[in-house]
């Protein structure tokens, strides 16, 4: 809810933009494990060091995904 009216200042309804955050974050996660997997599994890096770098995608995928699909609207996102 705060990322919703602080970080990107939506005042669109907020029902369907929840069901659009809810699919960004399913989809961030699938990038961490995809992450996650690869590197450690695939690639052979420590776990702990895999998860920490899964973070990165993650953090990504959320982000962009929050800032151009879940707040999409125009007129809804701060600008400067």
């Amino acid at each position: 809810m705060l990322n919703r009216s602080w970080t990107f200042a939506h005042a669109g309804a907020y029902a369907p933009a929840l069901l659009r955050f809810v699919a960004v974050v399913c989809v961030a996660y699938l990038a961490n494990l995809l992450a996650v997997l690869v590197l450690a599994d695939r690639i052979g890096v420590n776990r702990f060091v895999a998860q920490a770098a899964g973070t990165v995608p993650y953090t990504v995928v959320r982000y962009l995904g929050s800032r151009w699909f879940v707040v999409q609207r125009a007129g809804c996102n701060r600008t400067g």
